[in-house]
């Protein structure tokens, strides 16, 4: 029960620095907390009522693998051990499988890497932009999917956006 609170009462906060950097049109002071089978926050933006479906980004698998890093160090770690995934592809098909209960009121999934240190998370290291990873890894799962208006992918640590996409029309 504890928990269950702690984590809405930082799911809250998290939505509420999102607005402030997504530049979005919506009363911050609004937001509240849904219980399931509703999305998480319901808010009042400028064009209405508003859901936001909340996701951490976090891979599991590449925790455990720092953790072994740090405790094998400075002997090497056989990364055959773990299977190291793309934490936004994978909280991305998770949430596109839930039923929510929204009253048709449109709902947003915002997705978060909460990467304060370097052991919670990250974003994934690429050469490309985040955009442009988004682009192959996470669009064709938006495009096929019609409950999200929009995703967002949101860094906290920065407190920036890196991106957002909305389903493609005739994109199947």
């Amino acid at each position: 029960m504890a928990s269950d609170l702690a984590k809405r009462a930082h799911e809250l906060a998290v939505f509420r620095e999102f607005v402030g950097a997504s530049g979005l049109q919506i009363d911050a002071s609004s937001a509240a907390v849904r219980e399931p089978p509703q999305p998480d926050i319901w808010c009042q933006s400028s064009s209405g009522a508003l859901y936001f479906e909340l996701g951490r980004l976090l891979d599991n698998e590449m925790q455990k693998l720092k953790i072994e890093v740090m405790r094998r160090a400075p002997r090497p770690v056989a990364t055959n051990e773990f299977s190291p995934k793309l934490p936004e592809r994978e909280m991305l098909r998770r949430k596109i499988d839930k039923t929510y209960e929204t009253n048709g009121v449109p709902v947003q999934l915002l997705l978060y890497y909460d990467n304060t240190n370097w052991l919670v998370g990250d974003v994934p290291g690429t050469s490309l932009p985040f955009s442009e990873h988004a682009k192959y890894v996470m669009q064709p799962l938006v495009d096929k999917q019609s409950l999200f208006q929009r995703v967002w992918v949101y860094e906290r640590h920065r407190g920036t956006v890196l991106w957002s996409g909305a389903p493609r029309q005739n994109a199947v």
